[in-house]
């Protein structure tokens, strides 16, 4: 599922511990209530997935913007520069 994970998967793959790499950023997203920090389980609450999808639709919605306004001057362009 997309919307949590666990410390020992993240350490399983990547042979780093998590808090070493992103540890600095839990605190403050669990302080504003977008994910809770069960130990070795994080998971995104509601408000957490809200706002990740809202800034997913933000990014999505520029490159669509910014593939067309390409196309509209290129048809078939070789490269567009996102």
């Amino acid at each position: 599922m997309e919307t949590r994970f666990r410390r020992s998967d993240f350490r399983e793959r990547f042979r780093r511990e998590f808090d070493e790499v992103y540890g600095k950023y839990i605190n403050p997203l669990s302080s504003f209530g977008f994910l809770k920090d069960d130990g070795d389980r994080i998971v995104l609450t509601d408000r957490g997935a809200y706002w990740l999808h809202a800034i997913e639709d933000l990014f999505s919605i520029n490159y669509i913007s910014k593939l067309w306004g390409t196309s509209k001057q290129e048809p078939w362009p070789k490269r567009v520069d996102l």
